[in-house]
């Protein structure tokens, strides 16, 4: 934590964004496997396509569950008249409910392997924890998408960012 809520939003907003500039190696990636032979070629390729496939659903995945049903909408008013637009809205509903119901799987299993309540906690303590599922989609737009879309913005146009230390402050 850093010294109050605002600045402990903001250095991981930033720690996601440094992550995510981890990107940069993906061209080092490239030119080590085509350099290293004794790698097989289908070792080097999943290892490419997973790296790839990473760091472009890291900043593209939330958006576009987000903005599946209305973006084509609003980009094109004549799609509406398309068969496709009268099915989008089963596709992204299809796609949200899939999606909420991983979070519900992955809230399960997370409040099964808990450890017991301790006896401070009250009730109030259920309700926080319960909201920080609710808001699982608002956060990976904000610590996921964002700083990822962010970095990779400021690698493609050259501004290089150098190592920062992220404030710490012990609580408790």
């Amino acid at each position: 934590m850093a010294k109050n809520a605002w600045m402990t939003i903001k250095n991981q907003y930033l720690q996601k964004r440094r992550w995510a500039y981890g990107v940069e190696h993906f061209p080092y990636l490239i030119e080590e496997s085509i350099i290293h032979k004794e790698i097989p070629f289908w070792s080097k390729f999943v290892w490419i396509a997973r790296v790839f496939e990473g760091n472009f659903s890291w900043a593209t995945a939330s958006v576009f569950l987000a903005a599946l049903g209305w973006l084509p909408l609003v980009l094109n008013p004549a799609f509406n008249s398309t068969v496709l637009a009268h099915t989008m809205p089963v596709l992204g509903r299809t796609l949200l409910t899939l999606s909420w119901l991983g979070i519900i799987i992955s809230m399960a299993i997370s409040t099964l392997l808990l450890p017991p309540k301790p006896k401070e906690y009250g009730p109030l303590k259920i309700l926080e924890i319960l909201l920080q599922w609710i808001l699982v989609p608002i956060v990976a737009i904000l610590f996921g998408s964002i700083p990822a879309i962010d970095a990779q913005t400021r690698l493609m146009l050259g501004k290089y960012m150098g190592f920062w230390v992220t404030e710490k402050k012990a609580t408790r």
